[in-house]
């Protein structure tokens, strides 16, 4: 029997109260998943306590917006970003677009009045909910969180985890270190380096992840330090 997992888990790093959710803008970085097939459609579900209308907005990191709307407790909005992982998803992004930095990815809602937002994703067998903090996500220090990989008969190579930056102000430099020097990165190429320096402006995004055929991936980036010298929003876990 196989038993069926979460796609991924998320873990926002910063210790908030439940109100620390609704906010006049959002930030959500983009995320990764080794295969494709495990993400499927997802959208943004966004409501709000405020039973009089207002409008938000949603944009991509390079400030393109993508859609307007008005909103009440009555009217909730639904925003549907995509159907599977790949180049125009502005939430999930292949393996081709790790380690590099992204212009034109992410997500950010601001609106009028304070609101509720978040990344509901599915595939096939499973689904996931991810709940933006607001401007409580946001810090300049960070440890990675997630589960350790574990590997199975049959499903052995399919789990990696997962992280997605993005930056609220330009000149942003970030450092991510304090992992096993053997975490090899997924991407085209890979990279193995005992850190990462990153470099962003306002709005750019930055995706990393590691897959478990990798030994070292397994446990070794669980938490790493990530570092930052401007506030930055950090999604993190496993798919």
């Amino acid at each position: 029997m196989r038993y069926l997992l979460p796609i991924f888990i998320i873990f926002w790093m910063i210790p908030c109260d439940l109100l620390s959710q609704l906010d006049t803008i959002h930030y959500i970085p983009p995320l990764h998943s080794r295969k494709n097939n495990q993400v499927g459609n997802h959208y943004l579900y966004i409501s709000t306590p405020s039973p009089s209308p207002f409008s938000l907005t949603i944009e991509d990191g390079a400030g393109n917006v993508l859609a307007s709307a008005n909103i009440s407790d009555a009217a909730p909005y639904i925003y549907n970003i995509d159907n599977t992982q790949n180049s125009n998803s502005k939430s999930f992004v292949p393996s081709y677009l790790l380690n590099t930095v992204l212009t034109n990815k992410g997500l950010k809602v601001h609106g009028s009045d304070v609101f509720y937002v978040s990344l509901r994703v599915k595939s096939a067998y499973q689904a996931e909910c991810l709940t933006s903090k607001g401007n409580a996500a946001l810090g300049t220090e960070f440890r990675f969180g997630g589960f350790p990989q574990y590997t199975d008969a049959g499903w052995t190579y399919d789990r990696n985890f997962t992280a997605g930056i993005m930056a609220t102000e330009d000149n942003t430099t970030i450092t991510i270190d304090g992992y096993n020097t053997g975490v090899v990165f997924a991407g085209s190429p890979s990279i193995n380096a005992n850190s990462l320096s990153i470099n962003l402006d306002e709005g750019e995004c930055y995706v990393l992840a590691g897959n478990n055929n990798v030994a070292a991936n397994r446990r070794g980036f669980l938490g790493a330090h990530i570092v930052s010298n401007k506030p930055i929003v950090l999604n993190n876990g496993n798919m």
